[in-house]
């Protein structure tokens, strides 16, 4: 009976064994199948991180290449800009000359206005100067023609007292001649007078419309400065804000091309991260 169960405890043992055996070599086959797979993985894994890696580095070196084509254009915008500002300044510098200019010809033209002024008033004082010596001249003529004719009068009236007749008529006469050429005189003094007066009334005029001229284009000549300055300021802010307002969207652009360029990249780092890790995890 003993020899019986023991031949029957053998045959157990036996039986465990091999099943121990046959399940340990299952352990291996499956174990050297999972480090076989594992492999396969980790190798998979690994020439995806690989793409992935040779991907993000051509990623970055277009990054690299478009941010340098931006500093570059940043630079050149940095140059146009300065470009601007300096012609903004010539522009001012311009504005000031001609603000220079103006002060100098309104400086000129207030002397010149002033020595017209003191030559219009020459001319006036020279032409009432003028005008009083011809009118003493002709009352000094007037005059000494009727101290002649009284003379001659007070002659003929002596010369008829002692005298009768034919020469008496004869006198009277020539009296009346006499009279007749005076007052010939007086009226050609007269005339002249009047013709002198209206030469200094027309020379007036002329003056005056002059002085008219002068300043009509006085005024006209600081309406064109005036117009032509306010025309060039227009001109110079519409170009300065056109040029800032495109510099803002250029530079508003560059930010979001970037910004974007910048996101996409840190996406593709933190997969990247990911996809190592897991291979990791997986080959522990």
């Amino acid at each position: 009976m003993s020899r019986r169960e023991s031949r029957g405890s053998r045959g157990v043992n036996r039986e465990l064994e091999d099943m121990r055996r046959q399940m340990e070599a299952e352990m291996k086959e499956m174990e050297e199948k999972m480090r076989t797979a594992a492999k396969i993985m980790v190798l998979k894994e690994r020439d995806i991180w690989q793409q992935d890696r040779e991907q993000l580095l051509e990623e970055n070196r277009s990054l690299q290449k478009q941010l340098s084509i931006m500093k570059e254009d940043n630079r050149n915008l940095q140059t146009d800009l300065q470009k601007a500002n300096e012609e903004r300044e010539q522009q001012e510098e311009k504005i000031i000359s001609l603000h220079k200019r103006l002060l100098t010809l309104e400086k000129i033209y207030s002397t010149a206005l002033f020595t017209c002024s003191g030559l219009k008033r020459e001319c006036e004082v020279a032409e009432e100067e003028k005008m009083r010596e011809q009118l003493i001249i002709s009352l000094q003529q007037s005059l000494s023609a009727r101290q002649q004719g009284s003379e001659r009068v007070r002659g003929l009236y002596l010369q008829c007292e002692k005298s009768s007749g034919f020469e008496t008529v004869e006198d009277e006469w020539r009296r009346k001649d006499t009279k007749r050429v005076e007052l010939k005189k007086g009226q050609a003094h007269t005339r002249a007078h009047v013709d002198t007066l209206a030469e200094l009334t027309e020379t007036q005029s002329a003056l005056k419309q002059n002085q008219l001229s002068c300043v009509a284009v006085e005024e006209k000549l600081q309406t064109l400065l005036a117009e032509k300055e306010e025309r060039f300021r227009k001109e110079l802010s519409g170009t300065e804000q056109r040029f800032r307002q495109q510099l803002s969207k250029q530079g508003r652009r560059f930010k979001k091309e970037l910004s974007e360029k910048t996101g996409e990249k840190k996406e593709n780092d933190s997969s990247c991260e990911h996809n190592c890790l897991r291979v990791l995890l997986t080959h522990n």
